[in-house]
């Protein structure tokens, strides 16, 4: 990664290597504009874990993201969905971690939050994507966020995907 300067970037990061390769990240990807990061802790990414400790990871994490030109970001954790605290919680939780992604990463134009399917495909998850619609003139505000539909989501992922170099 290292010798790399992608501008998207699909990666799964391990609880137990995350802050180093994300430092690494950080210095070594100037260009990067889209990322798609699955937070897991377990080696082979089938393990589970709890919402609580995906937030309080991106939370820590979030200064490393800071200093990138991220125009999208879509983040995850390996996991079961909490179906026990039902759908309004887990879209409480989304919308209060993308506003906190949103406010930290000044470029951040779109921002997705959610749980793979562990299931499914390595980066197919239930997750929510949201616009970052205006940022306050006080940087301390939380940027005001509008959420997608699924549909629309999908179409920002794929563009995000297809981000070309800049020249």
């Amino acid at each position: 990664m290292e010798r790399t300067n992608p501008v998207v970037l699909s990666c799964t990061v391990s609880d137990a290597a995350s802050g180093m390769l994300l430092e690494r990240m950080k210095s070594s990807m100037p260009s990067l504009r889209y990322l798609e990061l699955v937070y897991t802790d377990g080696p082979c990414s089938r393990g589970g874990m709890e919402w609580r400790r995906f937030q309080e990871w991106t939370e820590r994490n979030i200064d490393i993201l800071q200093s990138t030109a991220l125009v999208g970001l879509s983040i995850a954790y390996t996991g079961n969905v909490d179906s026990s605290s039902g759908a309004d919680v887990r879209k409480r939780r989304y919308l209060s971690l993308a506003r906190t992604l949103a406010k930290g990463i000044k470029s951040l134009r779109y921002v997705s939050v959610g749980a793979q399917d562990p299931e499914a495909a390595m980066y197919a998850f239930e997750g929510t994507w949201y616009r970052v619609a205006s940022r306050p003139a006080d940087e301390d505000a939380t940027p005001v966020l509008e959420t997608l539909s699924p549909v629309e989501g999908e179409r920002v992922r794929e563009t995000l995907q297809d981000t070309p170099r800049e020249a």
